[in-house]
């Protein structure tokens, strides 16, 4: 499988691909491997370009899986233990994002489903983030979250929903002083 962004042009029966310079080479070599094995076919996918997840430290990824952690540490059944694990967290997640505009798509079974984290771009990864952390918000839970910037850069501290570093400090001199 190849995979390039590229600026296409069309006409009203054709569209018109340009191959870069670098990838002619294996562009050629799949194009006679179809011609000979399924008569000059090739699956296309169109769609627009995206960025990819990041992953890695401190990534969009690490984050939502570390939030998905820190709820699973938090919500308890009646004797106190963990009611559910972080794959069931993330999965409700993506479950309840999907009325915020995250995509769906049908399995195998022919039900709709909410599109795989794997497959998501940064942007639907926004949204489940946002509505984890909505999530946290109401049920006053804490994510661990990392000062990007400022005086406190680098330092990792409880969150109730998502909020930055001053704003918890503000709220915690606020309970105190009450």
């Amino acid at each position: 499988m190849i995979e390039y962004v590229v600026k296409v042009r069309h006409d009203e029966q054709e569209v018109h691909i340009p191959k870069p310079l670098v990838l002619k080479d294996a562009i050629n070599i799949l194009i006679e491997r179809a011609a000979k094995k399924t008569a000059g076919y090739l699956y296309m996918r169109l769609d627009l370009p995206r960025r990819p997840r990041t992953t890695g430290p401190r990534s969009q990824n690490n984050r939502f899986y570390g939030h998905c952690e820190d709820l699973a540490e938090q919500v308890l059944d009646e004797g106190g233990e963990p009611k559910y694990d972080k794959g069931q967290i993330h999965d409700a997640m993506l479950r309840m994002s999907v009325p915020e505009g995250y995509p769906t798509y049908l399995d195998l079974n022919g039900v709709e489903t909410p599109l795989p984290s794997a497959q998501a771009t940064v942007e639907q990864m926004n949204v489940v983030t946002k509505t984890l952390q909505r999530y946290a918000d109401i049920h006053s839970f804490w994510l661990h979250e990392y000062a990007a910037d400022g005086p406190h850069k680098g330092e990792v501290y409880p969150s109730i929903g998502g909020r930055s570093l001053e704003e918890m400090q503000k709220y915690e001199t606020r309970i105190r002083s009450q």
